[in-house]
């Protein structure tokens, strides 16, 4: 029960800052305004860190696989990106791959089950966690990888990025369809960012110490 009640009060902050975010006419992503109201609500003692403690701990540090959905998508994009495009500036080209990439998450092209392919074509096209089980399996690869190399360039995420493509290509599955599992490890992207007011929290003294530096 413990660790529903501090997922809990992170959804609630979080829900409080995309409430804010749709009310406010302001460019402020909702998980900014997560962190600085979580942040004030620990600073005036509402919120203890320890009714936070365990589960943002967690979300932070596995902060880095929720980021291999967009990625992956912005890859799968990349014609988009490359392809000069009528009329359209550079700005305009960035939100437009993003409405087709990181935006899309969790909205398939087809969101309809194949019916035609071999048996494991469309389990693998179908699955709901086929995404999310093949994230994790690649950045644990990427992690382990990094450990027993020690390379910089071993980097878990890149790894990962490059493993799940690797896997679409080789099974032969398209972006909208390991989308629609992996779309999971996105939702959770703000609740995490929203934790990051927990560590802003403790090194609050150091950073005032530090400031002008």
């Amino acid at each position: 029960m413990k660790y529903i009640t501090q997922f809990l009060i992170i959804l609630a902050f979080s829900f409080a800052g995309e409430a804010l975010h749709a009310m406010l006419p302001l460019p402020i992503p909702a998980s900014i305004y997560g962190i600085v109201m979580l942040f004030v609500a620990l600073q005036m003692k509402w919120v203890k860190v320890k009714d936070v403690r365990e589960v943002s701990t967690f979300l932070i540090a596995v902060m880095p696989v929720m980021f291999i959905p967009a990625a992956v998508g912005l890859v799968d994009s990349w014609a988009d990106i490359a392809r000069p495009s009528g009329g359209l500036c550079g700005r305009d080209r960035a939100y437009h791959v993003c409405g087709h990439g990181c935006g899309r998450l969790g909205y398939a092209a087809d969101d309809t089950p194949r019916k035609g392919g071999s048996l494991m074509e469309r389990l693998f096209c179908d699955s709901v966690y086929f995404g999310v089980c093949i994230s994790l399996v690649s950045y644990a690869v990427g992690v382990a990888l990094r450990r027993k190399t020690g390379w910089g360039f071993m980097n878990p995420l890149l790894v990962s990025i490059v493993l799940v493509i690797a896997a679409l290509l080789v099974l032969g599955v398209d972006y909208g369809s390991y989308s629609r599992g992996a779309a999971w490890l996105s939702y959770l992207l703000t609740p995490a960012t929203v934790c990051l007011a927990v560590p802003l929290y403790q090194q609050v003294g150091l950073l005032k110490k530090n400031y002008r530096a």
